[in-house]
């Protein structure tokens, strides 16, 4: 089914969700609560105040500070009064914020003519967007929490420094599992084999069935890893077949996870989704390649989530209630190309908080996911164009470096625009991008007929080994 600007999702998009899955609970998640209700946050941005002023703009001191802690061009502003018809408006906004204004962040004509003929994936060079990419106006945004499966994430300790042991061990209830596996084993000790079991809790024989997985092979090029993994686990298909566990039996989930050895620095990257229909108690660890999995695990300590004398690493670890979100304008916002260039952003940990859930080992109720790492975000946004221009959707990098977010990679999955729909590894023709005004190009929709509103859709989920947020602009150009 092709993704277009009427309301039909394709499969990929849609999610069958059992009736009784655990969702959202208070803070002691009760072992057999169940909380169906939908949770909206509204991100707004007090910058739009300035685009949607409908026949006048009033423009003081007052204002500019208050955009001040939203990243805008207010920053610059003078201390001045001013009221305008709206046909002077953006001609207003120029004079109001010279330089670093809306002028600014609009592309040369270079860089139009390198829009053009650029491919899906590349990596171009906007420095005059990319540079003021705080300047722009944020999408103000309504997310809702619509739970999805139950998120196990094994990120902490994320390298096994002192040995073989648990990392994680979390009950599941029957429905929808998500398990994502991010570590590096002890250093300099050989080989070693990162793993997890699944144990039937129930008094049923259990069905197992992936829907989706990706297990990328393991290595020292962490980007790459992060960027396979999302890409295949978008475009993976579900087991026509399913595994049987009998009652308190037990059984590694992904035999070629299980069958691998690592050393020292290589990376262990497993995402996962897969349904069971009884409890069941799931476990990632660290054992010697010639250690059986199903026997090792009651002999093998439960490690603390940082170790002692070692600086603490990793995302989190536990069991998160909260992994889906659906992303659509706020109150309706559809974005115009009159008002230029655009910033969406999640996973910011500010406006969208990260998620919080259970650590069982470490008794912890109220753990992080900080980067919401295995969360998947499903975008839906409407857009016109006023001024007869197409729309450019972007992904770059914030404006920092340092030792660990030099460079950044990934995959996200987009509607149909110029190219057809479908998933865009973030770049192609190389492993990553990271350097000043750089910028990935996931795709282009033509110029809609005026008084037309289409729809663009993204899934988007943040990408391991790569620094959180990564924001993505949306630029208006000239076809």
């Amino acid at each position: 089914m092709p993704l277009s600007n009427n309301h039909a999702r394709p499969l990929w998009w849609k999610r069958s969700q059992p009736e009784k899955i655990a969702a959202k609970s208070p803070p002691n998640f009760p072992p057999n609560s169940v909380h169906q209700s939908v949770i909206v946050r509204r991100v707004p941005d007090k910058t739009l105040a300035l685009w949607r002023r409908s026949d006048s703009i009033a423009h003081n001191q007052d204002s500019c500070s208050g955009a001040r802690g939203v990243g805008t061009a207010a920053d610059d502003c003078q201390n001045f009064c001013m009221r305008v018809p709206k046909s002077y408006f953006a001609l207003t906004l120029y004079c109001l914020c010279p330089l670093t204004g809306v002028l600014a962040q609009e592309l040369t004509s270079a860089e139009t003519q390198a829009l053009r003929s650029a491919p899906q994936g590349s990596v171009l060079t906007l420095s005059n967007i990319w540079s003021h990419q705080r300047d722009l106006p944020r999408i103000p945004l309504e997310i809702s929490d619509v739970h999805g499966p139950q998120l196990l994430l094994s990120d902490k300790p994320e390298y096994f420094q002192t040995g073989n042991g648990i990392s994680l061990q979390e009950e599941a209830k029957p429905g929808l599992v998500r398990l994502y596996i991010y570590h590096v084993p002890q250093p300099d000790a050989g080989p070693k084999t990162i793993s997890a079991v699944i144990q039937n809790l129930g008094k049923h024989p259990l069905k197992f069935r992936f829907l989706r997985r990706a297990f990328p092979k393991p290595s020292r090029d962490y980007h790459l890893i992060g960027k396979t993994g999302l890409i295949q686990f978008f475009d993976s298909h579900p087991d026509k077949t399913f595994r049987r566990i009998p009652p308190g039996g037990r059984m590694v989930i992904d035999p070629d996870m299980d069958a691998t050895t690592v050393t020292t620095d290589e990376l262990v990257h497993g995402l996962y989704e897969f349904k069971i229909n009884q409890p069941a108690r799931i476990s990632v660890f660290e054992r010697d390649p010639g250690q059986s999995s199903i026997a090792v695990l009651d002999q093998l300590p439960k490690l603390p989530r940082d170790l002692p004398g070692y600086e603490g690493s990793g995302a989190g670890r536990g069991l998160f209630l909260t992994s889906d979100y659906d992303v659509s304008g706020e109150n309706g916002f559809a974005i115009d190309t009159i008002n230029g260039p655009m910033r969406l952003l999640l996973a910011d940990g500010r406006k969208d908080a990260w998620v919080r859930g259970r650590d069982s080992i470490a008794g912890l109720e109220d753990g992080r996911d900080s980067g919401n790492y295995g969360v998947i975000y499903r975008v839906r946004l409407k857009y016109r164009s006023g001024d007869g221009r197409g729309l450019a959707l972007f992904i770059t990098k914030p404006g920092r470096g340092g030792r660990w977010c030099g460079g950044q990679a990934g995959a996200v999955k987009v509607s149909r625009g110029t190219w057809p729909e479908g998933t865009v590894a973030v770049p192609t023709g190389r492993v990553a991008f990271g350097n000043p005004g750089e910028m990935v190009f996931i795709q282009k929709f033509p110029p809609l007929r005026k008084g037309k509103t289409g729809t663009l859709e993204i899934v988007y989920s943040p990408p391991g080994a790569s620094c959180i947020p990564t924001p993505m602009l949306l630029v208006p150009f000239q076809p």
